[in-house]
């Protein structure tokens, strides 16, 4: 039940085994930080818990916590073709419905990459546009939101200003 990736380790889920052999694993010198536990962790870029038997994931950022704004898509008006910039789009996008398991934690994750975007100069069509493209060509993807195409984009487009 442990994963391992550089420097970072998860441990979830594993009956507090790694707690008990992690000394017989590594020297004493290193110092080993438990940032989590229980039933809840972040990993990599996924953010974890368990409820009731079941493991919810959902995309994690730790920029989001920063107390200062991050550029971290392209402007439209920077000198980069315009489909570039709606390929970006549509990859994060994707990237947030991979990483997602309920809609409720994909929907504000989606909503903040628009309204971002829209102030990076998004027109609200064309982002329309792509997005159904994207969903229909990649419906697994999406599928396990239980929620049709028209539908899931009328309310990613509604007018809301993000969480944060």
């Amino acid at each position: 039940s442990t994963k391992r990736f550089i420097d970072d380790l998860c441990a979830l889920n594993d009956g507090g085994e790694f707690g008990l052999v992690h000394k017989d694993i590594y020297p004493s010198e290193l110092d080993l930080k438990a940032e989590h536990s229980g039933s809840h962790a972040t990993f990599l870029c996924l953010d974890f818990t368990i409820r009731d038997g079941l493991f919810i994931y959902k995309l994690f950022d730790k920029r989001d916590d920063f107390p200062f704004s991050i550029v971290r898509m392209p402007y439209i008006s920077s000198n980069i073709p315009e489909s570039i910039f709606y390929s970006a789009m549509v990859g994060e996008f994707l990237h947030i419905a991979r990483s997602t398991l309920l809609f409720d934690d994909f929907l504000p994750k989606t909503r903040e990459l628009i309204h971002r975007l829209k102030n990076q100069g998004a027109k609200q069509h064309t982002s329309h546009r792509h997005l159904r493209k994207i969903i229909e060509r990649h419906p697994d993807d999406f599928s396990h939101f239980r929620i049709g195409t028209e539908d899931m984009l009328n309310q990613i487009h509604q007018e809301q200003e993000p969480s944060h």
